[in-house]
C-alpha cells in the first residue's frame, strides 16, 4: 500500500499569466470572440502589476 504524501506546489501569479496569454495566442489564432481574446490578455496583465 502507497502512502499519501501532501507535496505543495508553489505557483505564483507569472505563472499563470503565461498561460493566460498563451491561451489567448491559441484563441487569437482560432479565430475566437476579440473580447474573450482580450479578457484573457487583461488577466495575464493585472496578474504580472507588482503586488501592493
Amino acid at each position: 500500500m502507497r502512502k499519501a504524501v501532501n507535496k505543495q506546489i508553489s505557483v505564483h501569479n507569472d505563472d499563470i499569466a503565461l498561460i493566460f496569454e498563451q491561451l489567448a495566442d491559441l484563441l487569437e489564432i482560432d479565430r475566437a470572440n476579440p473580447f474573450r481574446v482580450r479578457a484573457y490578455r487583461n488577466a495575464a496583465r493585472m496578474l504580472k502589476k507588482p503586488q501592493r
